[in-house]
């Protein structure tokens, strides 16, 4: 049976996807993952008309001891972020995370 990729130690593979998906009538979540052959890096964000919500790993706060994981809250504040790099793990923090952010929301509107 012979491989459907084969890679030698020269060649280098590259993949960039982004998804959106509307989340009521109100939001947008949105993942964006580019993944090379010896990196990965993501983006999950929920957002309406502007960005509410934001987990990445781009290295823009070396300083932070999560670093390059990294979190952007809804005042624009950047903290530690308890992901890793294992994007299933980290698709179920942000959608946790953001599930307790929207009932948190919605109860104050009520």
């Amino acid at each position: 049976m012979s491989a459907l990729l084969n890679l030698t130690k020269h060649q280098r593979v590259v993949l960039n996807s982004k998804y959106a998906v509307e989340w009521g009538d109100d939001y947008q979540f949105q993942v964006w993952i580019h993944s090379q052959t010896d990196s990965l890096d993501y983006s999950f964000q929920l957002f309406s008309d502007r960005p509410i919500l934001r987990w990445d790993n781009a290295p823009h706060y070396p300083n932070i001891s999560s670093a390059p994981h990294h979190f952007h809250d809804e005042h624009g504040r950047v903290s530690k972020s308890p992901m890793k790099g294992d994007l299933l793990k980290n698709l179920k923090i942000a959608l946790d995370k953001i599930n307790k952010w929207l009932e948190k929301s919605t109860s104050f509107a009520e």
